[in-house]
């Protein structure tokens, strides 16, 4: 399982905001019977001039000097006005197993695009024919990427972008839903200039929840609210989209 950070600025990337997440490597909340923490492993993906940058690392953020030098740099670039992040534990898995799984994932759409997305959750088995949702060494949540940017490029309407990508998205994980066993598909999306932050549940406990926030220069989703940042924390009902961009724009749909 992961913790999720989602950041769109019309300012610079919060300093308070990192440091208050990587602190969830240490104290984050995680479902009944497993170890406390998400310290085996973490990723930074950001925008610099249109293009995806995404670092990933094994080990716990929390004494990583890497994601120090990155809050560093993102948090001081004015051209960095999206970024997100994930924490996860690495489960039944061996902590060599980890490399290479680790979000978020990047990759481009039809038209060249770069998107990014960070993933809390798995996909099970078919519910009828038990056929896995992946083969081989495919990964569920780079599939995941894949699927919504096929539905974008496949949607003929005049729509703005936006809407199209949320469209997609929607139908991206409801044919999960409706077709894969599944207990969390929580995620968070971006091209660079808005940010889908998902909440998709089967069964809502403490662990599997999101959150989010508007200060006066950025909107902040999380998995929990961060002590860090003060102000009003919202929760994110389940089977909802919240959708954010870096003009600070909110908009919440219902699935």
């Amino acid at each position: 399982m992961s913790r999720l950070l989602s950041i769109a600025t019309k300012g610079i990337i919060p300093h308070l905001a990192m440091g208050g997440f990587k602190r969830l490597a240490r104290h984050g909340k995680n479902r009944p019977g497993a170890k406390g923490g998400y310290k085996d492993g973490w990723g930074i993906g950001y925008f610099l001039n249109g293009r995806a940058k995404v670092t990933t690392h094994i080990g716990d953020a929390f004494t990583s000097v890497r994601w120090d030098e990155l809050t560093h740099m993102t948090g001081s670039n004015p051209e960095v006005k999206v970024l997100t992040a994930s924490l996860r534990n690495r489960g039944r898995r061996n902590l060599d197993e980890m490399d290479g799984i680790l979000s978020p994932f990047s990759l481009k759409d039809a038209d060249g695009r770069e998107w990014l997305l960070a993933f809390d959750g798995d996909v099970g088995p078919h519910k009828s024919t038990g056929d896995h949702y992946t083969h081989g060494t495919e990964l569920a949540p780079f599939k995941l990427l894949r699927r919504i940017l096929d539905l974008v490029k496949e949607t003929a309407q005049p729509q703005h972008e936006g809407k199209r990508a949320a469209l997609a998205l929607k139908k991206a994980v409801c044919e999960i839903a409706e077709n894969h066993h599944y207990d969390v598909l929580n995620l968070t999306l971006s091209d660079g200039h808005d940010v889908y932050l998902l909440r998709y549940v089967e069964k809502e406990e403490d662990w599997n929840r999101l959150f989010y926030i508007k200060t006066a220069s950025a909107v902040i989703g999380c998995s929990e609210p961060l002590q860090s940042i003060e102000g009003k924390w919202e929760e994110l009902p389940n089977h909802s989209l919240l959708i954010f961009d870096i003009h600070l724009g909110l908009q919440k749909v219902d699935f």
